[in-house]
């Protein structure tokens, strides 16, 4: 008989099939992965200690989290710093402006003072 959680029937139910489920303890984890630490401030990045453990990117975030480590930007550069270029972009100058030698300038013949 299949039972639902709350007072409604579950939805879908086949009592026939079979589901396996794995549980990792984390005594398992601890032993296969004792070095995380080590491995993160070697230079390694979280994907890379994920793809080589086989454990999920949440985990090791989490473990290493538990630990204490201070995690390193995710970005080299600061969105601001990318907001703020001085250079010629693809797209057409605002109205009333114009590139000249790679900068935005005022038009003249907009802003006559």
């Amino acid at each position: 008989m299949c039972t639902a959680y709350g007072s409604h029937p579950a939805a879908t139910c086949n009592s026939d099939q079979v589901h396996d489920f794995i549980e990792f303890s984390t005594n398992e984890f601890n032993e296969s992965l004792p070095c995380l630490n080590a491995l993160y401030n070697g230079g390694r990045s979280l994907k890379e200690i994920a793809a080589l453990s086989g454990f999920p990117f949440s985990t090791i975030r989490q473990k290493l989290e538990l630990e204490g480590v201070t995690f390193r930007a995710s970005k080299a550069v600061s969105a601001n710093v990318l907001l703020r270029q001085s250079f010629k972009h693809n797209s057409p100058p605002p109205f009333g402006f114009y590139y000249l030698e790679g900068r935005l300038v005022k038009d003249a013949k907009e802003y006559p003072h």
